[in-house]
Protein backbone atom coordinates (compact mmCIF):
# COMPACT_ATOMS: atom_id res chain seq x y z
CA UNK A 1 0.00 0.00 0.00
CA UNK A 2 1.31 3.41 -0.91
CA UNK A 3 -0.43 5.64 1.76
CA UNK A 4 1.18 3.81 4.18
CA UNK A 5 3.73 5.32 5.96
CA UNK A 6 6.65 3.83 7.95
CA UNK A 7 5.30 3.62 11.41
CA UNK A 8 1.40 3.79 10.25
CA UNK A 9 -0.15 0.19 10.24
CA UNK A 10 -3.16 -0.48 8.20
CA UNK A 11 -5.84 0.47 11.27
CA UNK A 12 -4.53 3.80 11.66
CA UNK A 13 -4.26 4.70 7.92
CA UNK A 14 -7.88 3.76 7.90
CA UNK A 15 -8.72 5.79 10.49
CA UNK A 16 -6.81 8.81 9.09
CA UNK A 17 -9.03 8.12 5.28
CA UNK A 18 -12.19 7.77 7.24
CA UNK A 19 -11.31 10.81 9.17
CA UNK A 20 -10.26 12.75 6.01
CA UNK A 21 -13.60 11.79 4.03
CA UNK A 22 -15.55 12.67 6.82
CA UNK A 23 -14.22 16.22 7.22
CA UNK A 24 -14.31 16.76 3.29
CA UNK A 25 -18.36 15.65 3.60
CA UNK A 26 -18.92 17.33 6.85
CA UNK A 27 -17.47 20.17 4.48
CA UNK A 28 -19.97 20.04 1.62
CA UNK A 29 -22.51 19.86 4.19
CA UNK A 30 -21.28 23.28 5.56
CA UNK A 31 -21.09 24.34 2.17
CA UNK A 32 -24.57 23.01 1.40
CA UNK A 33 -26.23 24.47 4.26
CA UNK A 34 -24.24 28.17 3.53
CA UNK A 35 -26.00 27.54 0.04
CA UNK A 36 -28.90 27.46 1.52
CA UNK A 37 -28.44 29.88 3.80
CA UNK A 38 -27.86 32.37 1.34
CA UNK A 39 -30.78 30.93 -1.14
CA UNK A 40 -32.69 31.67 1.73
CA UNK A 41 -31.84 34.95 2.47
CA UNK A 42 -31.90 36.08 -1.29
CA UNK A 43 -35.83 34.50 -1.19
CA UNK A 44 -36.56 36.66 1.87
CA UNK A 45 -35.34 40.11 0.40
CA UNK A 46 -36.86 39.00 -2.96
CA UNK A 47 -39.96 38.66 -1.24
CA UNK A 48 -39.73 41.75 0.91
CA UNK A 49 -39.03 43.75 -2.01
CA UNK A 50 -41.94 42.52 -3.91
CA UNK A 51 -44.45 43.05 -0.82
CA UNK A 52 -43.23 46.72 -0.59
CA UNK A 53 -43.28 47.54 -4.02
CA UNK A 54 -47.12 46.36 -3.87
CA UNK A 55 -47.64 48.10 -0.79
CA UNK A 56 -46.48 50.95 -2.52
CA UNK A 57 -48.70 50.55 -5.44
CA UNK A 58 -51.76 50.48 -3.78
CA UNK A 59 -50.76 53.56 -1.39
CA UNK A 60 -49.28 55.47 -3.33
CA UNK A 61 -50.31 55.17 -6.97
CA UNK A 62 -53.78 53.89 -6.89
CA UNK A 63 -56.38 55.98 -8.34
CA UNK A 64 -58.41 57.80 -5.94
CA UNK A 65 -62.29 56.38 -5.40
CA UNK A 66 -64.49 59.16 -7.61
CA UNK A 67 -66.74 60.98 -5.51
CA UNK A 68 -70.46 60.51 -6.03
CA UNK A 69 -71.98 63.95 -6.30
CA UNK A 70 -74.85 64.67 -3.23
CA UNK A 71 -77.62 67.03 -3.97
CA UNK A 72 -78.78 69.37 -1.32
CA UNK A 73 -81.88 70.62 -0.87
CA UNK A 74 -82.04 74.51 -0.36
CA UNK A 75 -85.43 75.25 -0.43
CA UNK A 76 -86.31 78.95 -1.34
CA UNK A 77 -89.92 80.23 -0.08
CA UNK A 78 -92.05 81.96 -2.23
CA UNK A 79 -91.27 85.49 -2.96
CA UNK A 80 -93.49 88.06 -1.92
CA UNK A 81 -93.56 92.13 -1.41
CA UNK A 82 -90.58 92.13 1.04
CA UNK A 83 -89.17 95.74 0.83
CA UNK A 84 -87.48 97.79 3.51
CA UNK A 85 -87.18 101.64 2.80
CA UNK A 86 -84.47 103.30 4.42
CA UNK A 87 -84.61 107.44 4.18
CA UNK A 88 -82.09 109.37 3.83
CA UNK A 89 -82.11 110.37 7.93
CA UNK A 90 -81.55 106.41 8.83
CA UNK A 91 -85.03 106.02 9.63
CA UNK A 92 -86.19 102.62 8.32
CA UNK A 93 -90.14 101.51 7.03
CA UNK A 94 -90.80 97.90 6.61
CA UNK A 95 -93.01 98.69 3.75
CA UNK A 96 -94.84 95.12 3.54
CA UNK A 97 -96.56 96.12 7.00
CA UNK A 98 -96.82 100.04 6.14
CA UNK A 99 -100.09 101.70 5.94
CA UNK A 100 -101.19 103.22 2.59
CA UNK A 101 -100.58 106.87 1.88
CA UNK A 102 -98.41 108.97 3.29
CA UNK A 103 -95.03 107.52 4.74
CA UNK A 104 -92.62 110.27 5.20
CA UNK A 105 -91.46 113.89 3.83
CA UNK A 106 -88.18 114.61 2.74
CA UNK A 107 -87.23 118.18 1.20
CA UNK A 108 -90.21 118.96 -1.10
CA UNK A 109 -91.08 115.55 -1.97
CA UNK A 110 -93.82 112.79 0.27
CA UNK A 111 -92.88 109.66 -0.02
CA UNK A 112 -96.03 107.40 -0.59
CA UNK A 113 -97.37 104.25 -0.35
CA UNK A 114 -99.89 103.64 -2.96
CA UNK A 115 -103.31 100.64 -2.69
CA UNK A 116 -101.21 99.01 -5.60
CA UNK A 117 -98.40 98.42 -2.89
CA UNK A 118 -95.99 100.72 -5.05
CA UNK A 119 -94.12 103.31 -3.72
CA UNK A 120 -93.63 106.90 -4.95
CA UNK A 121 -92.34 109.70 -4.81
CA UNK A 122 -94.65 113.50 -5.54
CA UNK A 123 -93.10 116.91 -5.62
CA UNK A 124 -95.26 118.90 -3.07
CA UNK A 125 -96.79 121.71 -4.34
CA UNK A 126 -95.86 125.09 -4.66
CA UNK A 127 -92.37 123.74 -3.03
CA UNK A 128 -89.05 125.46 -3.89
CA UNK A 129 -86.45 122.32 -3.82
CA UNK A 130 -83.37 123.33 -2.02
CA UNK A 131 -79.85 121.89 -2.75
CA UNK A 132 -80.05 119.95 0.39
CA UNK A 133 -83.63 118.34 -0.28
CA UNK A 134 -82.00 117.52 -4.33
CA UNK A 135 -79.32 115.53 -2.65
CA UNK A 136 -81.40 113.31 0.19
CA UNK A 137 -80.69 109.40 -1.02
CA UNK A 138 -83.61 106.90 0.07
CA UNK A 139 -82.66 103.23 -0.47
CA UNK A 140 -85.11 100.62 -1.07
CA UNK A 141 -83.71 96.74 0.07
CA UNK A 142 -85.28 93.51 -0.39
CA UNK A 143 -84.53 90.50 1.18
CA UNK A 144 -84.18 87.01 -0.71
CA UNK A 145 -87.23 86.29 -2.76
CA UNK A 146 -88.27 89.67 -1.95
CA UNK A 147 -89.90 92.02 -4.60
CA UNK A 148 -90.79 95.47 -4.64
CA UNK A 149 -92.37 98.48 -7.14
CA UNK A 150 -91.36 101.65 -7.29
CA UNK A 151 -92.40 104.93 -9.40
CA UNK A 152 -89.74 107.72 -9.19
CA UNK A 153 -91.23 111.41 -9.78
CA UNK A 154 -89.36 113.88 -11.39
CA UNK A 155 -88.87 117.56 -9.21
CA UNK A 156 -89.71 120.85 -10.90
CA UNK A 157 -87.16 122.98 -10.77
Amino acid sequence: MEWLTGDEDAGALKDRMFANISSQAFDKQQQGRHQIRRLVAWAAAACLLIGLSAAGYFLLLRPAPQQIAQNEVHDIKPGGNKAILTLAGGKQVLLSTAKNGMIAKQGAAFVNKTASGQITYQAAQNAIPTPEALTLINTITTPRGGKWFVTLARLKK
